[in-house]
């Protein structure tokens, strides 16, 4: 038979398994977008602690996703069914719609799209530690978002959806929805406390949760405190103590404050009285008529006596909640109350309840006649019978707020209490954007920037502010403003270009403006343009069209002195171009005048003769214009003066003019050509004469015969007799021959004279060559 029993124990030993205590920590720090100091040191730190506490640990740091996901699940497949396991995870997460992703190192996540795909999902690591008979997950993943992309602005991790009850325990290093501190020492300030508290003998795990709470909240000045999720069956030791003797343990019970009878006592009466015994399946207060009779503990049960017959109230808390109920006490003997989570989880579904929230979101509540409670909102109050409290919400940098509620047994309600900030908020805009923002000689950020919030908002006072632009081409600003509790102020600064004002006024346009030989604009009109302050070289240039497209002209003389511009095809006025360093003073208006076509200049003609001609050609334009009297106004240029006297060699001189010079030019000494070039001209002249001479005569005598043979036909028409007829016949027929003939010599002396004039044209171009033949050779 003994065989048999140990063959039975064996069996059931092996199938039921040893219970082991395992742990997988993780810590993730070598972010690409925001590098975090404390992860590797949190989860080294803590897998030392998880070893000396009897803990299988495995550890990592720096896991990609693809590490990330099979660290976890090769963790998962050596879970057993009675182990008790720890998962602990140190790194940057973020929620998206209410889901929480942790966010694994060497990973590009641009937007919210791919962190859904590229992170892994917190929920699938509380699904895979399921199987466990106890399963603990810290996360240490609240801390700064590094990440730009995020569209809902909801910071921190979002309560976790499903909690396996009884088996599940899950611990967030800060409260939903808030961020955690990375801290400035070797360890997170949650993390550093969990280690403090971790091996405590004998300290149940949410009395170490209420321990790293309060040291929490100190260290973070009551900025940060750890939010837990699920409910644990059993009572769960990290550093298990020895157990006490169930039956040694009396919880303290409060006397009772007497009630005052409506009447006087009458002698004889006694008052009827019976007992009340609680036991419940987790630790918490128990309290009667707002007074606390003491601690139930599981395993213990707390027995108060000499109660009032009758209903009365009992009340106790969970979580974040204030539960009643109402309880029956009969003569003489003892109700038995028993409080189950499994119960007051039907009761979250089902039951009314008064939903206490609070904006912030992160207040500490407290309800007057409940010295001993405190709780964070949102918080619920189920009560059997209509109750009234008075809670009092406080958050640091807020104003205490004190509200009276009046509960409902019979329909659930919410109301959300709003604190009063002690601090203002700031929005700093400015034009253009991204300059760096100071406040009070300190630098806070970048423009567009707000600063509100607990931690971001500003004490009421006032406030020096300077706004350093991105660019050296505008200038700072400062500014004194006044920030008000309560209120948001709002300031949109526009930064003053860092120019100094260029007004330039022409007698012509367009200008082309240049500053160290770099184009800065085209004036088409009287105008102002912004320039960079500072000494530099100015040029001032008529944009103007050529001549002749193709043409290239040069500058003559200095910039001073004439150009070779032409505004208008064909116009010949000449343009001068002005430089000079200039100094530009910021906000400043510089004027400055142009004269960009010169002053003329007077050319004055001397001469013995009367009888010459002046031609005068512009050398750079190559445009000719003769001279009509002995005076002329001319442009400043480059010229060259021909003056002609028929049967004499041509005189030509080349001359600069500057502008407003007074230019008198001498003409003398003419050489008359060789007698031998000149003759055949005057004889050619001769015939010309001739030939004119002739024509004449021959169109007279022409007129004179026509009038002659006019006259005889008319004769002829008028005679009345036939021998008169045949007389006048005889004369008009004379006297058409003779003016035929003279016909006939009109031609001959016309083309005599057409060849004068031929021959006359042929030897004057043939005098003109010689002319100026020499002037041409240069003699």
């Amino acid at each position: 038979m003994k065989r048999i029993g140990l063959i039975i124990l064996l069996i059931i030993h092996l199938c039921c398994g040893w219970a082991a205590r395992k742990a997988l920590v993780i810590g993730n720090a070598a972010y690409s977008e925001k590098r975090l100091t404390n992860p590797v040191n949190d989860a080294t730190d803590l897998a030392a602690k998880l070893r000396g506490l009897g803990f299988e640990t495995t550890l990592h740091s720096n896991l990609d996703k693809e590490g990330f996901e099979l660290a976890v699940d090769n963790f998962a497949r050596g879970i057993g069914r009675n182990d008790e396991v720890v998962f602990f995870y140190a790194g940057h997460g973020v929620q998206i719609e209410g889901i929480n992703y942790l966010i694994p190192v060497n990973t590009r996540i641009e937007d919210e799209t791919q962190c859904k795909f590229r992170a892994v999902q917190a929920s699938y690591i509380f699904e895979s530690l399921r199987r466990a008979a106890v399963s603990i997950v810290i996360l240490d993943a609240c801390r700064n978002n590094p990440y730009s992309w995020r569209r809902t602005g909801v910071r921190g991790l979002a309560p976790p959806v499903e909690v396996e009850f009884g088996s599940q325990y899950i611990i967030f290093s800060t409260s939903a929805n808030s961020e955690a501190d990375d801290g400035s020492g070797r360890n997170s300030p949650f993390t550093a406390a969990l280690i403090k508290h971790i091996d405590t003998p004998g300290l149940q795990i949410d009395d170490l949760i209420r321990n790293v709470g309060n040291e929490l909240r100190q260290a973070t000045s009551t900025r940060q405190t750890p939010a837990v999720y699920g409910l644990l069956s059993e009572r769960y030791y990290f550093a298990k103590a020895d157990p006490v003797q169930p039956d040694t343990y009396r919880p303290p019970v409060a006397s009772p404050t007497p009630v005052p009878p409506s009447e006087p006592v009458q002698p004889g009466l006694h008052r009827l009285t019976g007992s009340l015994r609680v036991t419940s399946d987790f630790e918490t207060e128990f309290i009667i008529n707002r007074q606390s009779k003491g601690v139930i503990k599981p395993g213990f049960a707390l027995s108060i006596t000499d109660l009032q017959v009758g209903s009365l109230v009992v009340e106790y808390f969970y979580q974040n909640a204030k539960l009643g109920e109402n309880v029956r006490i009969e003569e003489g003997q003892t109700t038995r109350l028993e409080i189950k989570t499994a119960t007051i989880q039907q009761r979250y579904q089902t039951g009314n309840r008064f939903t206490i929230k609070s904006d912030p979101t992160d207040a500490e509540l407290t309800i007057e006649g409940y010295p001993s409670f405190k709780a964070n909102p949102p918080f619920l109050i189920f009560d059997p019978i209509p109750a009234q409290y008075t809670l009092i919400l406080k958050r640091d940098r807020y104003d205490d707020a004190r509200v009276e509620i009046k509960t409902q047994s019979t329909r659930s309600a919410e109301q959300t209490i709003k604190l009063t900030p002690k601090f203002g908020g700031l929005v700093i805009t400015s034009v253009p954007t991204g300059s760096e923002v100071w406040i009070n000689d300190r630098q806070v950020g970048v423009t567009p920037l707000n600063l509100s919030g607990h931690s971001q908002g500003l004490d009421p006072g006032t406030y020096w502010i300077k706004l350093e632009p991105s660019s050296d081409q505008y200038l700072p600003v400062h500014k004194e403003i006044r920030i008000e509790a309560a209120k948001v102020h709002t300031e949109q600064l526009i930064h003053d270009a860092n120019v100094g004002i260029l007004s330039v006024e022409s007698d012509y346009y367009p200008v082309i403006i240049k500053r160290n030989g770099q184009e800065l604009a085209i004036l088409q009109r009287k105008g102002q343009i912004e320039v960079p302050p500072g000494t530099a070289t100015f040029s001032f240039e008529p944009q103007v069209s050529l001549e002749r497209p193709g043409m290239s002209y040069r500058s003559r003389g200095s910039q001073s002195e004439i150009g070779s511009f032409m505004p208008y095809s064909g116009s010949g006025v000449p343009y001068k171009s002005h430089s000079a360093e200039l100094t530009i003073i910021v906000n400043e208006v510089l004027p400055i005048n142009l004269i960009l076509i010169p002053a003329p200049a007077t050319l004055t003609f001397v001469s013995d003769s009367n009888k010459y001609d002046v031609i005068i050609t512009n050398r750079i334009t190559g445009r000719s214009e003769k001279v009509k009297s002995n005076a002329w106004n001319v442009y400043p240029g480059s010229y060259s003066i021909t003056a002609t006297q028929w049967g004499y060699y041509a005189i030509e001189r080349d001359i600069d003019l500057k502008e407003k010079d007074r230019f008198e030019h001498r003409i003398d000494g003419f050489e008359p050509l060789p007698h031998e070039i000149m003759r055949p001209y005057t004889k050619s002249k001769r015939h010309q004469k001739y030939g004119l001479i002739s024509m004449g005569l021959t169109v007279g005598a022409s007129l004179f015969m026509f009038y002659t043979a006019d006259q005889a036909h008319k004769d002829y028409m008028a005679a009345d007799t036939h021998l008169a007829a045949q007389n006048a016949r005889k004369d008009f027929e004379t006297a058409r021959n003779q003016f035929y003939g003279t016909c006939s010599l009109n031609v001959i002396s016309a083309g005599y004279y057409i060849w004068s004039l031929v021959n006359t044209s042929r030897i004057r171009a043939h005098v003109e060559q010689e002319m100026y033949s020499r002037t041409r050779s240069g003699k």
